[in-house]
């Protein structure tokens, strides 16, 4: 049988720059070290600055969406912006976890698709170039040939 001891208040007005604190206390002891100073960063740069303000309850795709797309407009790359999606995805997953919201926004939001890597492939001379300096000794020097 329960009681009201058994249950824990939730405040429903929490604010995300709220929340972000208790989350990134909560996994304090399960990130690594320097995992966790770049969720704290990302929290503390790029989300409490622009939805820091809002309630959980608040929080939308749209209002995702458009973090997404100013910090596109403001020079920050794709991966960057997938970085900050999952920092907030993550702590967002926490909150349902916790019942402060019925799910998570941000599973709704599209982050920008990550920027292909700019590949060339060698010639026919420089996969050879590379073949011989592949099978020097470790530490050899090559020389370039100006002719």
């Amino acid at each position: 049988m329960s009681t009201e001891e058994d249950f824990v208040l939730v405040p429903t007005n929490i604010t995300l720059s709220e929340f972000l604190a208790e989350h990134l206390e909560a996994t304090k002891e399960t990130l690594k070290k320097r995992t966790w100073e770049g969720h704290e960063e990302t929290a503390r740069v790029h989300l409490v600055p622009m939805l820091g303000h809002l309630k959980l309850k608040e929080l939308s795709r749209e209002r995702v969406q458009s973090l997404y797309a100013t910090k596109r407009a403001g020079g920050l790359s794709p991966g960057a912006v997938r970085r900050i999606h999952a920092v907030l995805s993550a702590a967002l997953l926490r909150a349902v976890r916790w019942q402060l919201v019925p799910y998570n926004v941000c599973q709704d939001a599209d982050p920008p698709r990550a920027a292909s890597p700019d590949i060339r492939l060698l010639n026919p001379k420089e996969a050879r170039a590379f073949m011989v300096a592949a099978a020097l000794p470790k530490g050899s020097r090559i020389m370039r040939s100006t002719a």
